[in-house]
């Protein structure tokens, strides 16, 4: 008799999941190594959240309270970007708390994947989109970044390269946190946009000790669980990813922790569902701070661009916003009264401009800490704790001209010659895409440019070399030979058929009269959605490119 209620007991599938889930969860615990002690002398849980599609954030309130500080930052850093812009505003929309009135799923399925996550925006959506967030996290006194600037991702891992890779080759700092003893996480709550899926070509090994992919896959294929862009049966999104975080620091409270978690539906096409958020996302702070999980825990709260779509991204605000990703630190307090120039360095650099490269040499830092480092205004990352020096330009971080808020861009006319041959190379390029597929794709024509600019002549002006064929990273050259070689030109134009909307970067060069302009140069601002369906298949690379034939009538 209980050999039969056994056979059938293992034989429920979910049943049978959590046995697996439960016995994996027991192996890791006992296999823990506690050891590992960081040179700062303490133990850290590093975690890090990303908000897609988010810009920048708080800036640090040294002893203000929240409102103070609230009241002491209604404006951006940037001097052309302002929260309350009314072009922006006109289209800002908040949406009530909602509730999902699915079936939960079996609570098993959340063991395994549960959901982490936590918050914070930027300086202008943070005001704008979680105005119970950023009180908190000033009051916590945190430091946010206000001149965090995008990089072009590396063409080595990206589909559709000659050559291109999986990641798991690359050094991650989740696999150096692990040789230290860290438990390690890595969660993206939407499969099919994951960043390292959707352009890269993954992972062939589980990457972390704990990684939600599967999980994500299974939910957002399962036809029982409706509407998976906000609700996961009788939960948000938010909800199932937050929970996932404060699990694992709940079942491993002893354990060291790093976690890269990341979420993509709440913003991803409609930046005003970022707003159904902000409850979730304050009672998770406050959950730390109960907790006192911040006496030893580096909270970071991140972005990996603004806002790409819709009206807003049309707008001079919005094309600033999107190149300006929102990243804030909360280090612990003890952390100051022993590190304190290296806090003061942290403070400095949040008005300076500064880029994934930075981070990557922060956290280096923060495994080897090396006080009496010297910084070099030409190095590519420079670590946060060392202070950035304030004439740093985009030429110095290797910053595309494309992607860097920092450059001065004067109106041109359209009916200068140069204008005009620019925006022809630019079409015969963004054509010479799809020609392959002509039978696919229509062939496209300028309908309407919305903007032109040549970038303003300055006493150092940026010389490319080739694309680095190993990370895809610009080449830049000083001379003052250069000055007078190259003309930078950004152009905002609409295509017909389909009407898609695109920013473009092109290089004149004036010594062999040529144009130049790749991939990553080029911007689609407006969505695609289902308009490259015929070509799917055949070459996702060029979807921003193609209209589909048979779309026409």
């Amino acid at each position: 008799m209980y050999t039969g209620k056994i056979m059938k007991f293992l034989c429920n599938k979910y049943a049978l999941f959590c046995f697996f889930m439960w016995s994996f969860v027991l192996l890791v615990y006992y296999a823990a190594n506690e050891s590992a002690i960081l040179p700062f002398g303490h133990s850290f849980s590093i975690i890090s959240a990303q908000f897609h599609n988010r810009n920048e954030t708080a800036q640090v309130a040294g002893g203000q309270t929240g409102e103070a500080v609230v009241k002491s930052r209604q404006e951006c850093i940037h001097p052309q970007l302002k929260v309350n812009d009314p072009v922006m505003m006109k289209h800002f929309k908040t949406y009530k708390p909602i509730s999902c009135p699915g079936i939960a799923p079996p609570v098993c399925l959340f063991i395994r994947v549960c959901s982490s996550s936590f918050v914070s925006l930027s300086v202008c959506q943070s005001f704008r989109r979680c105005p119970s967030v950023h009180p908190l996290l000033c009051v916590c006194q945190s430091s946010c970044l206000l001149v965090y600037s995008l990089i072009v991702c590396l063409s080595i891992c990206r589909r559709g390269f000659k050559g291109a890779t999986t990641l798991d080759n690359f050094p991650f700092l989740w696999h150096k946190m692990k040789s230290l003893g860290y438990l390690t996480s890595w969660c993206n709550g939407s499969p099919l946009a994951a960043p390292f899926n959707w352009r890269m070509l993954g992972f062939s090994e589980k990457p972390t000790d704990f990684y939600s992919r599967p999980f994500y896959l299974y939910v957002h294929g399962d036809k029982k669980l409706p509407s998976p862009k906000i609700c996961l049966g009788s939960r948000t999104q938010s909800q199932v990813w937050l929970n996932y975080f404060k699990d694992i620091f709940q079942m491993y409270k002893n354990k060291r922790k790093f976690l890269f978690h990341f979420i993509t539906e709440f913003s991803h096409d409609d930046n005003n569902l970022m707003s159904l958020m902000d409850d979730d996302i304050q009672k998770l702070v406050e959950f730390l701070y109960e907790g006192n999980y911040l006496n030893n825990t580096l909270l970071i709260l991140m972005g990996d661009h603004g806002a790409r779509y819709s009206f807003i991204r049309s707008t001079w605000s919005g094309k600033l916003e999107e190149r300006l990703p929102y990243f804030s630190f909360l280090f612990p307090d003890w952390f100051e009264k022993k590190y304190p120039e290296a806090i003061k360095n942290l403070r400095t650099n949040t008005k300076r401009l500064t880029t994934p490269f930075d981070l990557y040499e922060t956290f280096q830092d923060i495994i080897h800490y090396n006080e009496s480092a010297e910084t070099n205004v030409s190095k590519r990352g420079i670590s946060l704790f060392q202070e950035v020096p304030l004439e740093r330009s985009c030429d110095h971080a290797s910053i595309a001209p494309h992607w860097c808020a920092c450059l001065a861009w004067k109106n041109v006319s359209l009916a200068e010659n140069n204008t005009k041959l620019a925006l022809q190379y630019t079409l015969d390029t963004i054509n010479n895409y799809t020609a392959k597929y002509r039978d696919d794709c229509a062939l496209l024509f300028i309908a309407n440019v919305t903007m032109a600019t040549k970038m303003e002549t300055r006493q150092e002006v940026l010389q490319f070399k080739q694309t680095d064929s190993n990370g895809g990273i610009y080449k830049i050259d000083f001379s003052a030979k250069n000055k007078n070689e190259l003309e930078l030109y950004q152009l905002t134009f609409q295509t017909t058929p389909g009407g898609g909307h695109f920013e473009v970067t092109v290089t004149h060069d004036l010594v062999h009269k040529k144009f130049y302009v790749s991939d990553k140069e080029i911007s689609r601002i407006n969505k695609y959605g289902n308009d490259p369906a015929c070509i799917l298949e055949k070459n996702k690379q060029i979807r921003q490119y193609c209209y589909c034939n048979n779309n026409i009538r």
